[in-house]
């Protein structure tokens, strides 16, 4: 990851292909979209803070030059691509998700974690503007159909912090939980909004957060895991 970070973004602007040392070509929503969503997963994995900063920065970047004047769903290219007449919306899911689709999902989990209120409602209001078409033509809007199915489930941020927090992270990681953001917390790591406060020097402490906000710590990662796998 840190690789393609270094490799592909070029003059603070994500590039679209590498070859021969070079990257070249604006990038498009969707290759932001599915970078957005990989570092996402993989600091849910690794637990590693400082890629949900950057992806936060990111999805600042997309905001800036992808978004819809009504500040509502995002163009397919760039305002720095100057040579495209007409710019397009890609909204169906193909081959892949709808770039839109992807976008609506990362805001969603970074205004969690990021404690940011309006990429949240503005995740909330992509996807209620496409439930419709999602309902009557599935095949051509899946992607918006998980997301609808996520939400409905509740979308939930799990912060994990204290004692033994890798041993947990690796029980955690061993199921599927495509509804849960997992965050660590460790000494001193406070660059993510959510994680603030949260560290503990008193054993392993668990806190389930949802869009709006966190219950009560607790201790019991078994109770923790029933109550995430009965959302499924």
């Amino acid at each position: 990851m840190q690789w393609m970070l270094d490799t592909y973004i070029v003059d603070g602007n994500l590039q679209h292909t590498y070859k021969n040392g070079v990257a070249r070509i604006y990038a498009k929503l969707d290759d932001y979209a599915c970078l957005v969503a990989a570092m996402l997963q993989l600091a849910s994995i690794t637990g590693e803070q400082s890629l949900i900063v950057r992806a936060a920065s990111i999805t600042e970047i997309v905001q800036r030059d992808f978004l819809h004047d009504d500040k509502t769903f995002f163009y397919y290219s760039s305002i720095t691509q100057t040579d495209i007449p007409v710019r397009k919306t890609d909204l169906y899911d193909g081959a892949t998700p709808s770039a839109n689709g992807m976008m609506a999902a990362n805001l969603i989990w970074l205004g969690m974690v990021m404690e940011r209120s309006a990429w949240i409602e503005q995740g909330r209001y992509m996807l209620n503007q496409m439930q419709g078409q999602a309902a009557r033509y599935a095949t051509s809007f899946s992607g918006w159909a998980v997301l609808g199915q996520r939400m409905a489930a509740g979308y939930v941020s799990l912060v994990v912090a204290g004692e033994g927090v890798n041993d947990a992270l690796n029980r955690l990681n061993r199921r599927l939980l495509p509804h849960a953001f997992i965050l660590r917390v460790r000494e001193g790591s406070n660059s993510v909004p959510l994680s603030t406060g949260k560290h503990s020097n008193d054993g392993l402490k668990l806190y389930v957060c949802d869009t709006e906000s966190c219950r009560l710590a607790t201790t019991d990662i078994e109770q923790v895991e029933q109550m995430l796998g009965n959302k499924l």
